[in-house]
């Protein structure tokens, strides 16, 4: 169900920033950039300063000079368009609800775009209603210098945020919430996602009877992407939605035929997955990297599982927590045929893993000899199965997986003990065994 103007509370307008403030035109009054002001009681036809502003955001990023700062007043309006070397920021009033940017009277599309432009700063507003398959609320593509900060994109298709085909992106501290997804980042180089919340993104992008194909519900996909991409210390939960192919799909992480992603520092609950990785057949991914994120259950409503790894060539999964989750914490194939891609190098070492009620390690192939699995700290205290191999079965001993397999020549099956888990504090309690620094070399 997509989000209309009127369901939109108040908290969430104001989630984004805010209060009181500077009055923007003493914060800006130094001259450095040309002020422009837009307003819902403005005119097109006015001069679009303090006294006399513009009525549309479309007007005003047409007719402000090269570096104008455009401020937006605290009302409804229509999306718009930006291109070209302008180097405008366009950003919401400092006193006031955020505005609300929404689709105009087209059937679909997307609500803010943002093509083949550079140098722009969007800042402090809601975008809401983009429609259609593939459209996003703000759409990103062949520019670079963009920097996207304190926004609440909600109740659009496909995606909240897309950046495709850019370069030097930056995301910072905004929600993305009930989107078919949250972020997706395709084709793009050095992009950085950062200090956001990305929770309930809970529609399919792609939801049909053909097998195979669905997708959606996703706080962040990579999707063939070279990289680099830096993914840290966000938030996401929440993240899944009714599939016809799978019962569930989504999650926190998707990384598709992408290489160079460094998702670090995040902490993630009650999503469908943690991490899932995939490829098409030639495609694959690499140097990728998974550490020192925090993972678990929480209060779920639905499935919520760990890591599935079919594509992670040289991928580096260190350093990291996995609480309570279902089902597994590593799935590791080499065979997954129509998804998969290599696992050559795949190195998973010193993490931390306590399950409640199921396996930490499912290996589901062959895999190859360069894969290192080793110096975890892996328990199932329900005492239930701790890991299941190919040809091999289930076991609950850790001796008996490395035998089976040869990993986790180091590792411990022991559980280390936190702080408050009830609360989301997986801190190190005092006196519990842990990870040693070394465990995480690889």
């Amino acid at each position: 169900m997509r989000l209309t103007r009127s369901w939109i509370p108040l908290a969430l307008v104001c989630l984004v920033g805010c209060g009181s403030g500077d009055d923007d035109r003493r914060a800006s009054s130094s001259g450095a950039h040309p002020l422009r002001f837009v307003s819902v009681r403005g005119a097109d036809d006015a001069g679009g300063g303090a006294d006399d502003p513009w009525r549309t955001v479309q007007h005003a990023v047409r007719a402000a000079p090269q570096g104008a700062v455009i401020t937006v007043k605290s009302g409804r309006y229509r999306g718009f368009t930006v291109s070209g070397d302008r180097r405008l920021t366009i950003r919401g009033a400092r006193k006031g609800a955020r505005p609300v940017l929404v689709r105009g009277t087209r059937r679909d599309g997307d609500t803010v775009r943002i093509f083949d432009a550079e140098g722009v700063r969007l800042e402090r507003m809601v975008v809401v209603g983009a429609s259609g398959a593939f459209n996003a609320g703000v759409h990103v593509r062949r520019s670079r210098a963009v920097r996207l900060e304190r926004l609440l994109l909600t109740g659009n298709e496909s995606f909240g945020l897309e950046v495709a085909d850019s370069t030097n992106v930056v995301v910072r501290r905004s929600v993305m919430t009930r989107n078919d997804t949250g972020i997706q980042v395709s084709r793009s180089r050095h992009v950085r996602i950062e200090r956001n919340d990305l929770m309930r993104n809970d529609g399919m992008v792609v939801n049909d009877a053909q097998p195979d194909n669905d997708r959606g519900a996703n706080a962040i996909v990579v999707y063939r992407t070279p990289g680099p991409v830096q993914i840290s210390g966000n938030r996401a939960w929440g993240n899944r939605a009714r599939s016809m192919d799978y019962g569930f799909d989504g999650g926190a992480f998707e990384i598709y035929d992408a290489s160079r992603v460094a998702i670090t520092g995040n902490r993630v609950w009650n999503n469908q997955n943690v991490v899932e990785t995939g490829t098409a057949p030639g495609g694959g991914c690499a140097n990728n990297r998974f550490e020192r994120n925090v993972a678990y259950r929480g209060r779920a409503t639905g499935p919520t599982m760990g890591m599935i790894l079919r594509c992670a060539q040289r991928m580096r999964v260190v350093d990291n927590t996995f609480y309570d989750l279902d089902r597994f914490v590593f799935d590791v194939t080499a065979d997954a045929r129509r998804f998969g891609g290599s696992v050559d190098g795949l190195t998973i070492v010193g993490n931390r893993a306590v399950s409640h009620r199921d396996m930490i390690y499912s290996i589901d192939s062959d895999l190859p000899p360069t894969v290192r699995i080793d110096g975890q700290l892996a328990a199932n205290v329900s005492r239930g199965p701790l890991a299941y191999v190919y040809r091999r079965g289930r076991t609950r001993s850790l001796a008996r997986f490395r035998a089976w397999t040869g990993f986790e020549a180091t590792g411990r099956q022991r559980a280390p003990t936190f702080r408050k888990p009830s609360r989301g504090d997986f801190r190190r309690a005092p006196g519990s065994v842990w990870t040693s620094s070394a465990d995480a070399s690889p």
